[in-house]
């Protein structure tokens, strides 16, 4: 008993260094290789002991060789109390851990195996001890988790935000991923880093890492991130980070507004050009569930927007930027967001130039005019209110252009579409998208499309 208990004791030792690594690697600021090293040093020292122990003590005797690692194994620990900042004494107590388990180990299993009565039980008893030692050491490793506890930018982008060491005697041992965490391996097997997608809300949660059966958690917060990128008043928030949820905007938006080609009614808001835009980018936001598409049985379930749905986001129903400047935290409280835009603010504060030439459009860019000069069927008689000489077409890519005419005379307008062909050649110059129509301003991309470029 005493003998298993000497063994218990050592292993029990060696493994108490696995937790202190995410320590170590804060305070020191130690690399991922410098951390793998201590870990290799435990196996370059605790293999030779194991391969020696054995011999040695059936030399020299279990007692004189056993003994003295049982009470230089304290020492490691002591090594790690005494230089906690000091990599080079980490390494030699490290050393000498693996050196003192591999020793007891090896020695002390032929050791209970003599002092046992009887083959049978002498080789149960030694199988035991053997067993009971090595579940120690397995059971008892962790893996190292650096950092405990995560602050991000609630930026709606992801993050590399974790560091996973595990154990080296992970025997196929794997680590389940929480929701919003991406884990992926290194170079080194026994290495994993952790992504996070973060919120584009500010708030708290936890996340749940389990390894075998255990749960490890740790609080991440989320602070607001008043970032804007290229200072064009659209927050980085608010920004579309990965491809594919650019190209699922690009997908709803050029869908949602085709379908209002073919509807019997147009919902009310729809009463021209800029309307139009804003109806289709606010529904292309939303969350486009069960129940969404219940109410519009119209539209196909494609592909979903992941990073935020409308109107969960920190500028809640007002996506609309209206006031010129970069984007400024009190820019959520002074009215520098708004529901409303005409086709003018849309274009210069809410989308970007591409261009002037009309091959740079991709599916969900706009075409946008200025027609100063024309008798437009825009303009109703007796009618005060200001009518924008701006107006908009959305690119829909071979279908052509989708938009709505706005008010024609007295009539309310209509939803209308063109080939690309026939928009080229209209009979009208000054609706054609060419660099020497000075009437056409350029091909717009939303701002929140921006990292694509």
């Amino acid at each position: 008993m005493p003998i298993a208990f000497a063994m218990f004791a050592v292993g029990w030792g060696a493994n108490q260094f696995a937790p202190m690594l995410i320590v170590y690697r804060h305070e020191l600021r130690l690399s991922a290789g410098a951390v793998a090293g201590l870990f290799l040093v435990y196996a370059l020292t605790l293999i030779p002991g194991l391969l020696a122990g054995g011999p040695a003590s059936d030399r020299l005797g279990r007692r004189p060789v056993v003994l003295p690692f049982v009470a230089l194994s304290p020492l490691a620990t002591l090594l790690f109390v005494l230089g906690p900042r000091s990599l080079a004494v980490i390494t030699v107590g490290r050393a000498l851990g693996g050196l003192c388990s591999g020793v007891v180990i090896g020695s002390a299993t032929a050791w209970v195996q003599e002092v046992s009565p009887g083959d049978g039980l002498s080789v149960r008893r030694s199988a035991l001890a053997l067993t009971a030692t090595i579940a120690i050491l397995y059971h008892r490793q962790r893996p190292a988790i650096d950092p405990r506890s995560i602050t991000l930018p609630a930026d709606g982008a992801q993050h590399q935000a974790l560091h996973i060491r595990l154990p080296t005697l992970s025997l196929g041992s794997t680590v389940s991923e929480a929701t919003n965490l991406r884990l992926l391996q290194t170079s080194d097997p026994h290495s994993l880093e952790g992504l996070i997608q973060s919120p584009v809300t500010p708030g708290k949660t936890n996340l749940h890492v389990r390894w075998r059966g255990n749960t490890t958690i740790i609080p991440v917060t989320y602070l607001f991130d008043p970032t804007d990128s290229y200072e064009d008043g659209t927050p980085d928030f608010l920004r579309l980070h990965t491809f594919l949820d650019r190209q699922a905007f690009r997908a709803w938006f050029t869908s949602l507004a085709e379908t209002q080609l073919d509807q019997p009614k147009l919902p009310p808001e729809i009463a021209d050009c800029s309307a139009l835009l804003r109806f289709v980018y606010r529904e292309t936001l939303r969350a486009h569930d069960e129940t969404w598409l219940g109410a519009h049985p119209r539209e196909a379930a494609l592909p979903a927007i992941g990073q935020y749905v409308y109107p969960k986001t920190p500028v809640g129903a007002n996506l609309f930027r209206v006031r010129s400047g970069p984007f400024l935290p009190e820019d959520l409280r002074n009215g520098a967001f708004a529901q409303f835009a005409d086709a003018q603010t849309l274009m210069q504060r809410n989308t970007y130039l591409i261009g002037r030439d009309l091959r740079l459009a991709r599916p969900g860019d706009l075409i946008f005019y200025r027609q100063l000069d024309q008798e437009s069927p825009y303009d109703v008689p007796d009618v005060t209110h200001y009518h924008s000489p701006f107006h908009s077409m959305i690119f829909c890519g071979e279908m052509g252009v989708v938009y709505h005419t706005g008010p024609i005379h007295r009539g309310k307008g209509e939803m209308r579409r063109l080939l690309m062909s026939d928009l080229l050649h209209h009979p009208d110059a000054r609706w054609r998208p060419l660099p020497e129509n000075t009437n056409f301003l350029g091909v717009y991309r939303w701002n929140i499309l921006r990292e694509g470029d």
